[in-house]
């Protein structure tokens, strides 16, 4: 939300704070048709401006949420870099078990397959530090360089009691 005050004539942005204690000060309360003309008469007028207060509210806005982003991305990044760690340490955990006594009754192809097993994790186990570094990277780009955006408007003229007796 943005918004400015018509001081003789002309526009003057307000702040985020002035714009919502104005919009807070709103009442449901029925303007005579002579100020709706009055207004409709000045939007040309105000068009302009008021879209420029927008584009400035936007861009601070896409500002503010620019340091929101970073720190989600870095907390994406520390959950996805946790969950690894965590299957590195079971991969390595699994790696040094001592080997079952029971092993020695095993079949060749049983033996085999559980060599192919501790292969195929200590390959599992060389391929995680480059997906961290690969992920983080991902998830970083992810949120960097936020597209501001402008939706379309609807244009609310508040309208303080004391015009209204003129």
């Amino acid at each position: 939300m943005a918004g400015g005050e018509i001081s003789a004539g002309a526009f003057n942005r307000l702040n985020v704070g002035q714009t919502r204690d104005a919009y807070a000060a709103a009442t449901l309360q029925s303007v005579p048709e002579g100020v709706c003309q009055r207004l409709a008469a000045l939007w040309p007028q105000h068009g302009e401006p008021l879209l420029k207060t927008l584009e400035t509210r936007m861009r601070e806005r896409t500002k503010n949420l620019e340091t929101t982003l970073a720190a989600r991305a870095e907390q994406e990044v520390a959950k996805f870099e946790a969950v690894l760690k965590e299957l590195q340490r079971a991969i390595e955990q699994e790696l040094q078990t001592d080997v079952n006594p029971q092993m020695t009754l095993w079949t060749d192809d049983e033996k085999s397959q559980r060599e192919r097993d501790e292969q195929g994790l200590r390959r599992r186990l060389q391929e995680i530090p480059g997906e961290m570094q690969r992920e983080a990277a991902h998830l970083r780009a992810r949120f960097r360089d936020p597209s501001p955006r402008l939706f379309p408007m609807a244009v609310t003229y508040l309208v303080p009691p004391a015009a209204l007796r003129n």
